[in-house]
């Protein structure tokens, strides 16, 4: 984007164009999109003056001083910064595809500009987020890759405040939650107004088992990033973990007044979770049938057709799902951990006690939201389940204590 204004300018180009080069054309792009990566373009180049060109795009204007025009970082340093808020948008989707475009970015900066740090924790952080969401092996990555950029970044930005919210972040994947806890405290004393800091602090403390803690971290975050979809259905279904249902209803009411081409399957798939457990309907038990399918939706807000067809009053056409399913993937692949709460929906809690179980020796790596789900808890008092459940917390439950289970109503 910013290539296109300075090889333009002081040209405008238009918002087709720019939607044709930074998002390959995609036509369910929102203004609001566009205006947001203007305005940290505006941020992150004070000298510049971004016009917009009403009714057609934006031109760039650089600003004078005596000698003329103040001269632009260098091509390389603008097109990694460019670049690097590419990817950063797509991370932000927090679905398989847009994350492996987005960390295919951010290693291709870190090859073109090797010292350029914001690359390096950007990848990081991609990386780390697609293990806490269960989509690392969809992407192909590993928790090794992203500490050795973090490495790296740590010698060339050893005060950022993004370098620790991102070793905050690689440490909950880890499963040190004690140590992320004292890192996410300290990035946000830094960096107060750090988008991704209050996000991750938000996930943190609902994979940790205090959901209530987390409402705080993301309505600050939804008061720098209100138009974002994304964040407001994280926001839903947290409430829904809390049996908020209003608040929750409220929150998915305003992300679909922003998605404006109703294309947003996180907000969906949230909808479908949080009104199967407080209102089903045979209406929603239809709308989650065709929705289901969808594979462009991340974990957290996946819709568990079994759980909504059993909640709905059809525990017998969920049944005969799950033994279907049964057949089509291994019980310890990331799909077969993920029927855990498919096995719940009917009953079957030796066996997903079985699975479950097993993916706490395999360290699953989106256990710890998954196990936060509401869904989930009736399986969390299983003896072996539990013990488990409170040996994987006992560090940081030992400082704060154990916080009761989230039950549905």
């Amino acid at each position: 984007m910013l290539t296109q204004l300075i090889q333009n300018s002081p040209d405008p180009v238009s918002k087709d164009a720019i939607i044709q080069h930074a998002w390959m054309g995609d036509r369910s792009v929102s203004d609001d999109s566009l205006v947001r990566c203007i305005s940290q373009l505006r941020k992150a180049l004070p000298d510049a003056k971004i016009e917009s060109v009403y009714g057609y795009g934006y031109r760039l204007l650089l600003a004078r001083d005596s000698t003329g025009f103040r001269p632009v970082p260098s091509t390389n340093a603008s097109m990694a910064h460019e670049q690097c808020l590419h990817a950063s948008m797509l991370a932000q989707q927090h679905s398989a595809k847009p994350l492996k475009q987005a960390i295919s970015v951010f290693r291709s900066v870190t090859l073109t500009a090797p010292n350029f740090a914001p690359a390096k924790i950007g990848l990081a952080k991609t990386i780390t987020t697609a293990m806490a969401i269960g989509l690392d092996t969809h992407v192909g990555v590993s928790q090794a890759e992203a500490i050795e950029h973090l490495e790296a970044a740590a010698v060339l930005a050893p005060d950022s405040p993004d370098l620790l919210s991102a070793q905050a972040w690689l440490r909950d994947s880890q499963w040190r939650f004690r140590e992320a806890r004292t890192m996410h405290i300290e990035a946000l004393r830094m960096a107060p107004d750090n988008a991704d800091a209050l996000l991750f602090y938000g996930l943190h403390l609902s994979g940790t088992g205090r959901p209530e803690e987390a409402i705080g971290p993301l309505r600050r975050l939804l008061m720098l990033r209100p138009y974002s979809i994304q964040i407001r259905a994280i926001l839903a279904r947290t409430l829904g973990m809390l049996n908020r249902y209003t608040e929750a209803m409220e929150e998915i009411a305003i992300a679909e007044d922003h998605d404006y081409a109703g294309s947003s399957p996180a907000l969906k798939g949230v909808k479908i979770m949080v009104s199967a457990a407080f209102e089903p309907t045979q209406r929603l038990a239809q709308i989650a049938e065709k929705l289901s399918s969808s594979t462009n939706i991340p974990p957290y807000a996946r819709i568990n057709l079994p759980y909504v067809l059993a909640q709905c009053g059809l525990l017998c056409k969920a049944r005969n799902l799950v033994q279907e399913r049964l057949q089509s993937c291994l019980p310890n692949s990331p799909e077969g951990i993920l029927m855990v709460k498919d096995l719940v929906a009917i009953g079957e809690m030796e066996q997903a006690a079985e699975r479950l179980l097993g993916a706490f020796t395999s360290r699953f790596s989106y256990l710890p939201l998954f196990l936060q789900s509401p869904e989930l808890a009736p399986l969390l008092t299983h003896p072996a389940v539990e013990k488990a459940y409170r040996e994987m917390y006992q560090e940081v439950w030992q400082e704060r204590g154990a916080p009761s289970v989230i039950r549905n109503p």
